[in-house]
């Protein structure tokens, strides 16, 4: 009895030095190990692999250009990606079905690094990282029947484009598609695996590292297979305008319109927009004729300036002179275009109103570099 009221004391005790609201906290490490995990002699083998244009339905087997290797293009145009297949040949010393899962990795090329208007085309956000080298993301690949993986890689691949794959050592089409050298899709004792990948229109051209790899039923990794995958540089941009109206324009002063940056669905007069729609950064340029404003021995009498962005400083160009204008536009970035005339002199024998023609072009800019 006398234990129990001591215990009882105790408990009261402590009730009232932590009090009903009170709680106890603790930490506890744990801790894991992956079940194999680690190349082993009996992890798959991935024997060769490509990109090629998707999807992989199409069983296409091509890319964009004939040299050596994977090109991908990209479209040209805002907002429109380019679907491309990663494939792989994979085998396994314990039989082909002791595979269990094959992976597509790719990679940002090394020495670019993005701007701030880059958006991922998957989940729609911000990319968030410096991307130079990072992981762009990782696909899990399909199985192909065998008379598919068959047509595409020994007779569309073969035939057609048989620079495209890159080689594990000591596999080549012989022996890979001839049944005369064991050839391991022509018996039957490996398998073509394949994934769709979403490249961004807005991602940037270089060269991309691309990795497959596979884990069998023991959970054991193969050693990965990678190339550079070319995605070719492609410059384009759209505009939200088709008119540039100066209005009512007195003689020797500068009449501006400023752009915005509200992009407008219907292309109209006024309130100019540019959007960079292609995977290198982009400068435009600009180029007027001198709207009729000029006597009959050709002397013009007008001056225009043009701009990209409001931060930048206007910079004038005569009639008939292509302008290349400072500011350089990221990777899917918009921005205004402002733009302005000037006309030192109305002839007397000319009678408005003056109309004219405006030509944007675009080159490409040198990517941002990595800040290591």
């Amino acid at each position: 009895m006398k234990t129990l009221k001591k215990f009882v004391a105790l408990m009261t005790l402590a009730s009232l030095v932590l009090g009903p609201a009170s709680a106890l906290a603790e930490t506890v490490i744990t801790k894991l190990e992956q079940d194999g995990g680690s190349t082993q002699d009996s992890a798959p083998v991935i024997i060769a692999k490509w990109e090629m244009d998707g999807p992989v339905a199409s069983l296409t087997g091509t890319d964009a250009a004939t040299t050596a290797g994977s090109q991908m293009a990209a479209s040209g145009q805002c907002g429109v990606h380019k679907t491309m297949s990663i494939c792989g040949i994979v085998t396994d010393p314990n039989g082909k079905d002791d595979i269990k899962n094959v992976y597509g990795d790719v990679y940002y090329p090394d020495a670019v690094r993005l701007g701030d208007s880059h958006v991922d085309p998957i989940t729609g956000n911000l990319r968030e990282v410096q991307e130079c080298g990072e992981m762009v993301r990782e696909c899990t690949m399909t199985k192909l029947t065998a008379a598919n993986a068959f047509d595409l890689f020994c007779n569309k691949i073969r035939t057609n484009n048989n620079n495209l794959p890159t080689w594990a050592a000591n596999y080549n089409y012989a022996n890979v598609c001839d049944t005369a050298n064991e050839g391991v899709l022509a018996k039957e004792t490996a398998y073509v695996y394949c994934c769709d990948f979403t490249l961004s229109y807005e991602d940037p051209n270089g060269l991309y590292t691309v990795k497959v790899w596979g884990t069998d039923t023991s959970d054991y990794n193969s050693v990965p297979l990678e190339n550079k995958m070319n995605y070719l540089a492609t410059t384009a941009f759209d505009i939200d305008f088709t008119n540039i109206d100066y209005g009512k324009v007195k003689t020797g002063v500068w009449q501006e319109v400023p752009g915005n940056t509200t992009w407008a669905t219907t292309a109209g007069v006024n309130g100019a927009s540019v959007k960079n729609c292609g995977n290198t950064r982009l400068q435009m340029g600009v180029q007027q004729n001198d709207m009729g404003i000029k006597d009959p021995d050709g002397t013009s009498y007008v001056q225009y300036k043009a701009a990209v962005s409001s931060a930048t400083n206007y910079q004038t160009y005569g009639p008939g002179v292509l302008k290349w204008l400072n500011a350089t536009l990221d990777l899917s970035e918009m921005n205004e275009m402002d733009f302005g005339v000037n006309v030192s002199k109305f002839p007397q024998q000319l009678q408005g109103p003056f109309t004219g023609t405006m030509e944007l072009s675009g080159k490409s800019s040198t990517h941002h570099v990595c800040q290591l």
